[in-house]
């Protein structure tokens, strides 16, 4: 296994659009502050001929001394955690981890193609490097792809779903 190297980052930076007010900087779920954390470590790698090519692998944001980006040098290998036996978790590589639905399709397909039989995406998170996969029976994974694509969003271990355009709005979703 790779070493991982921590480079603290701040828990808040001033925001220029709300006149310098203090924002909580979360570069895990946030594409502008991922892109602007990632010009500071290229340059903090391209500092000192020991790192180079580290690549943002991951976060810790529950170190109380930090938060961390995570950073190692690639590997070859696909780290799988499984997650009592309905859940597996795959550390995505860094070419795998860009926020667009093409890059989660090419996962989805990908991961869906080795662990065989009815496992299925469920959830993509580049920011995290992450994707985790859970098996569905063909009519869960139908009516969730529909969900989906219409911009709702499944809540684990219920037959709710909610709209992404409609905060606080909820309907009921069954695959049967």
């Amino acid at each position: 296994m790779s070493e991982i190297v921590r480079y603290r980052i701040p828990r808040q930076v001033k925001d220029s659009k709300q006149g310098g007010a203090l924002i909580p900087f979360e570069p895990w779920s946030n594409a502008t502050h991922n892109a602007k954390l990632q010009v500071k470590l290229d340059k903090w790698i391209n500092e000192d001929q020991s790192r180079s090519g580290l690549v943002l692998a991951g976060f810790d944001r529950d170190d109380p001394d930090g938060p961390f980006a995570l950073l190692s040098k690639p590997q070859d290998v696909d780290v799988v955690k499984t997650l009592s036996g309905d859940r597996k978790v795959v550390a995505l590589s860094a070419s795998q981890r860009v926020a667009s639905s093409a890059a989660a399709r090419k996962v989805a397909a990908y991961y869906e193609d080795q662990f065989g039989g009815n496992w299925r995406m469920t959830e993509f998170r580049p920011y995290e490097g992450e994707a985790v996969f859970e098996p569905l029976d063909g009519k869960v994974a139908t009516a969730r792809g529909l969900l989906a694509s219409n911009g709702f969003k499944c809540e684990r271990g219920t037959s709710m779903c909610r709209s992404a355009g409609a905060e606080g709005s909820t309907s009921g979703c069954r695959a049967d």
